[in-house]
This record gives C-alpha cells, structure tokens and sequence, in this order.
C-alpha cells in the first residue's frame, strides 16, 4: 500500500474505497497508511470481511470509523456518488 499510494497522483478530490478481507490486519493496514498520507479513506462494510479469528468485526468497524477511515454502506456510498455526479438532482 505505501508504494501504491506513492505512485498514484491522488487530486485529494478523490476517495480510496477499501474492501476485502482481515478487516483487523489488512484493512485497518490499508487505513492507517492511508490516513498517515492524509488520503480520505472509505471502507466498504457489506464488501469488507473478516478472518476466521476475527469474530467481533464490528468492534473493529468501530475503531476504524472513530479513528482512521470511514465506515459506510454500499447504498451510502452510491448515494454520495449519485449527489455528487447529479447534484441538482
């Protein structure tokens, strides 16, 4: 993530949308160093699992939304989408 983050020329206009799985290790990862490099950051829940250790996911969305990235749902986050492509609408 850290060398990515060095390569893409972000305009801050834009958001990195973060999903997959480990929300405690590689999602929280991805959020921290991207909220080290000051890029606004949204993990994607319904799209963003968890380990087979990790039973308290939503402890750990918790965590992330209070502190590092954004927490929000798909539905959430077409409709910010939508408002922003059609804002008149």
């Amino acid at each position: 993530m850290p060398i990515y983050l060095k390569t893409v020329d972000l305009d801050y206009n834009e958001t990195l949308l973060l999903c997959g799985l480990s929300v405690n290790n590689a999602i929280s990862t991805a959020a921290r160093e991207a909220f080290a490099r000051d890029v606004p950051t949204i993990i994607v829940k319904e799209c963003t699992g968890a380990a087979p250790w990790e039973t308290e996911i939503d402890i750990y969305f918790d965590i992330l939304d209070t502190w590092t990235a954004e927490v929000a749902t798909v539905e959430a986050i077409r409709q910010r989408l939508k408002n922003r492509l059609n804002p008149t609408e």
